[in-house]
């Protein structure tokens, strides 16, 4: 552990150097690729939020029907592979330089719009913006921008960007803030699952959010002799303690196609949201959670904190709510779940996540009409 400590900032350096090799070389690609009339351009600036991408081409497939889609990404994104069910896309590598350089190109105004999946350019140690300010210009399109900021209340005075929900041109991922939501939880097509019959848990995320939350909820769960139960860790470098390696299997950093297949196969999403960490705050009314996402994509309800759970549309019908440090009891009420009850709550979550997607769906479909119509009236 020492070892990777110590060379991760050389593996950064080697890391960046690849990725502007790379788009080098899709710049090249890039100046020769024809656009077609009917295009839209998606820009997701930073080497992560990879698993919003294929709702938000869905979104555009299905409202610009016909509308060819293509996408500028950072390396990783595009190495962690999200797009399985999405087809007729064309993706070009992308460093912010090359990004800079490449959306100021003349025949980026062949497209209708350009998107930004991620209003801010939010590097560590690189840079933390808004992707416009880091760019110094706003890209040439036929019909203008669009984007969707991630975290509103923090963002939407402080980077300037109110003017764009009045504009209709500003998305969020909740519609917090009195913003349009575009809530992208596609990944591939699902319908309710049986029960395993022992019971998965799945914590999926860059880093695990109260390891000590999940500790002790195990040492509760241990005191009345339960132990049919498996947590799966995906996306962390995560070491559990020696104690709990029995139930807790870390599976490290996997790309999204291997990420989905264990999903599928689990029962439930552990977030381990804890209302007194202030770095969770976040989610308590401004921002939305990846973990979010995959239990409306997927169709697995999550065991979350009552605190979080009207935040996310979740009730006692979709989704397993508890009190304080009862996360044990959510668990263990997850384990005795009949597979009855546990297809019943599927099928809510899936009513909740089929009237997001509407919702999202409408949202976007106004606000592309009222800028084509408010176009189109500027012309006559």
């Amino acid at each position: 552990m020492k070892i990777k400590i110590k060379f991760k900032p050389l593996i950064q350096k080697i890391d960046r150097l690849t990725e502007h090799i790379i788009s080098f070389f899709d710049i090249l690609k890039f100046k020769t690729y024809k656009i077609k009339r009917k295009s839209v351009l998606i820009v997701e600036p930073n080497p992560y939020h990879g698993e919003i991408l294929p709702g938000f081409v869905k979104y555009f497939q299905e409202v610009l029907e016909g509308y060819n889609t293509d996408l500028f990404l950072r390396r990783k994104n595009i190495t962690d592979s999200p797009f399985i069910n999405i087809k007729n896309i064309n993706i070009f590598t992308c460093s912010p330089l090359s990004l800079k350089y490449l959306l100021k190109q003349d025949k980026i105004s062949r497209y209708d719009f350009v998107f930004f999946s991620t209003s801010v350019l939010w590097e560590e140690g690189y840079y933390k913006n808004t992707l416009l300010k880091y760019l110094g210009y706003i890209p040439k399109t036929k019909y203008g921008i669009l984007m969707t900021e991630h975290n509103p209340k923090s963002c939407l005075e402080e980077f300037g960007e109110i003017k764009y929900i009045k504009e209709q041109r500003l998305f969020t991922l909740s519609g917090f803030c009195d913003t349009k939501m575009l809530n992208p939880h596609y990944f591939i097509n699902l319908k309710p699952a049986e029960k395993n019959q022992k019971t998965i848990f799945v914590t999926a995320g860059r880093f695990v959010k109260s390891p000590d939350l999940m500790y002790r909820a195990i040492d509760k769960l241990f005191e009345e002799n339960i132990d049919n139960f498996e947590i799966l860790i995906t996306g962390a470098a995560f070491k559990p303690n020696k104690k709990y390696r029995k139930i807790i299997k870390s599976l490290g950093f996997i790309n999204f196609k291997n990420m989905y297949k264990i999903i599928e196969k689990s029962d439930f999403i552990l977030p381990l949201f804890d209302p007194e960490n202030k770095d969770h705050k976040v989610f308590l009314g401004n921002a939305t959670s990846g973990s979010r996402q995959l239990s409306l994509g997927f169709l697995k309800p999550m065991c979350i904190n009552e605190k979080f759970a009207p935040q996310f549309g979740l009730t006692n019908s979709n989704s397993v709510i508890y009190e304080g440090e009862n996360l044990h009891l959510a668990i263990k009420s997850a384990i005795n779940m009949k597979n009855e009850d546990y297809k019943t709550m599927q099928l809510n979550l899936k009513t909740l996540a089929d009237s997001i997607y509407k919702s999202s769906l409408d949202n976007l479909k106004d606000s592309i009409k009222n800028i084509f119509d408010g176009k189109n009236s500027d012309e006559q």
